[in-house]
């Protein structure tokens, strides 16, 4: 019984999630669509923005990896955080993953990215600080999500 309660209580509400699949670099990220509300895809299709109502946005998109390779962009990451006032306050990574938060007085960041050959895929979600408590769960649940696939093209 309480196997069928747990259960219950896990997939409930599954049905206000969607999921984005990039065609170009082959990743799938998963959004709730109560929420999150999908912008046009970019031009070049390499990826798509997701705004909220309380200025909260999630940017999922797969680019080609500088000339410093994978760890080098996750170093960009990091100081694009510092230089907007923020600090650094989880970083972890390993040989083709990356995972770093941070906060600025008035923002949360949480950008996890993957490594493909000389691609990086990207999961960059923004937040207010105030919505740490709304967002903090849906940050999880997305993180889980995030995964490469095949590219297309």
């Amino acid at each position: 019984m309480l196997g069928l309660l747990l259960l219950a209580v896990v997939t409930a509400g599954t049905d206000d999630w969607s999921s984005y699949t990039n065609v170009r670099y082959g990743f799938t990220a998963c959004y709730p669509r109560a929420v999150l509300v999908p912008q046009p895809e970019a031009a070049n299709s390499d990826g798509r923005k997701f705004a909220a109502a309380d200025g909260a946005e999630l940017a999922a998109y797969g680019a080609t990896a500088g000339p410093d390779g994978f760890h080098g962009e996750l170093r960009l990451f990091e100081a694009d955080i510092v230089k907007a006032g923020g600090k650094i306050t989880y970083r972890a990574s390993g040989k083709t993953w990356g995972v770093i938060s941070g906060e600025t007085r008035t923002k949360t960041y949480y950008i996890k990215a993957l490594s493909r050959g000389d691609q990086v895929l990207v999961f960059n979600f923004e937040y207010p600080n105030s919505a740490a408590g709304k967002y903090n769960p849906i940050v999880s649940a997305m993180s889980k999500c995030f995964r490469a696939g095949a590219p297309g093209y």
